[in-house]
């Protein structure tokens, strides 16, 4: 068991109860229909064999139990993993972005991806954001596909592939941004920065400041 004074306090779920689940199971057996909840973890905190890497703590018996995952992302006093989303509430997949932010452009070690709720990660199988990303989005568009979008100080990315590669929308960089719908979202960033996300009539997003 893990004490919960050395996690961060970013708690998501990344599933839902099957509805086929039709009694409760002994409260001590992890149940995989069970919500599946992940939290970042403080590099400080967090000991392993792998101490240069990033790592999730997962649970998936409703926070009876944590267990430490890897991430594939370095982890530093100022590396490490900075945000986290899943793709919709039925998909498996999720994705963590961050890298480090003293060196924002650094185009390596900044997204990872989890296809089982966060039990094992890997990198994207083409390309990467272009820096160091503090926040990760995912909306679901009528059409059913989803779009990531991804910022940090030196700009900001989507991907169109569930986050197997990225290309640049904007070199304006912010350090966090928030939806209410595939077509409204806001970011903000330093100096007092705010934009308005606003897709283009080419079906390609940008930001406008």
């Amino acid at each position: 068991r893990l004490p919960l004074n050395q996690l961060t306090p970013y708690l998501l779920p990344f599933a839902h109860n099957s509805p086929h689940q039709k009694k409760p199971r002994d409260r001590n057996s992890p149940d995989p229909r069970l919500p599946t909840l992940a939290r970042m973890v403080s590099p400080d905190a967090y000991k392993s064999t792998e101490p240069h890497h990033a790592a999730v703590v997962i649970t998936t018996n409703s926070g009876l139990e944590w267990q430490y995952v890897t991430v594939p992302i370095l982890a530093g006093h100022s590396a490490g993993i900075f945000s986290i989303t899943e793709i919709t509430p039925e998909s498996p997949r999720l994705i963590v972005v961050g890298g480090d932010y003293l060196k924002p452009e650094q185009n390596t070690d900044n997204v990872a991806i989890s296809d089982d709720t966060g039990r094992s990660w890997r990198l994207p199988k083409t390309s990467h954001p272009d820096g160091f990303r503090s926040a990760v989005v995912s909306m679901l568009h009528d059409d059913g596909n989803t779009l990531l979008i991804t910022t940090g100080p030196s700009g900001t990315d989507q991907s169109t592939d569930g986050g197997e590669s990225w290309s640049g929308v904007s070199h304006v960089g912010f350090h966090t941004m928030s939806f209410v719908s595939p077509a409204t979202g806001w970011a903000a960033g330093s100096d007092g920065r705010v934009a308005r996300w606003r897709p283009s009539r080419l079906s390609r997003s940008i930001i406008v400041p």
